[in-house]
């Protein structure tokens, strides 16, 4: 009995030593979890801006912008019956909204830090802080759809489209970056309901 009691004791003691030692070796500490998440969090922004993903996203950024204030003035236009009007300015980035039909409409309110209400004028390299990272934001083209027609202008009138005036959808490329490393995004504007969506980002208009 002596002899299986100190057997016990010594298996009891292997046990608990065997038991510690895998405690101790199978966790991590707060500060190394903290530093494996620094380090890849730096490898994953390193990775992004080489791969120009932070291009894109800048890109993609910006046309939700100007998407969002072409459907303000198609909504005033609709809200209001009268006519607002979207004017672009190629050469300089900008782009203006401005009431130019009848009537006396409230003042646009823009929920948006830049521009202001009523008629505004914004420029694309302003929306996003890291506009000028690889490229500022810049408006490439605009034409319609069909007749493929440079135009600077789109205009949404008391029933929310762009027609009779304009009875083709109206097709507007921005685009980020430079050289060969040139990001490209669509918004296209439907004359017959003037309601907008965008395409993703891609390498060519």
């Amino acid at each position: 009995q002596r002899i299986s009691l100190a057997t016990r004791l010594v298996e009891g003691n292997l046990m608990r030593t065997a038991t510690d030692s895998r405690k101790k070796s199978a966790g991590f500490t707060l500060v190394e979890v903290l530093m494996v998440v620094a380090i890849m969090s730096i490898v994953a922004g390193i990775m992004l801006i080489s791969t120009g993903g932070l291009g894109a996203q800048i890109l993609d950024e910006s046309t939700a912008v100007l998407s969002g204030d072409l459907l303000l003035a198609r909504d005033a236009a609709l809200s209001y019956g009268t006519e607002y009007t979207v004017t672009f300015n190629l050469s300089a980035g900008t782009y203006a909204v401005s009431h130019t039909g009848s009537g006396s409409p409230p003042p646009l309110e823009r929920p948006l830090s830049n521009g202001s209400n009523g008629n505004f004028t914004v420029a694309l390299g302003s929306i996003h802080p890291g506009g000028a990272t690889g490229g500022a934001v810049s408006i490439y083209r605009i034409r319609t759809a069909v007749s493929n027609q440079d135009v600077t202008t789109v205009t949404f009138n008391s029933r929310g489209n762009t027609g009779p005036a304009r009875s083709e959808d109206t097709i507007i490329w921005l685009a980020q970056g430079t050289g060969s490393d040139i990001r490209y995004q669509k918004i296209t504007i439907s004359w017959i309901t003037g309601q907008v969506w965008t395409s993703a980002v891609q390498s060519a208009p």
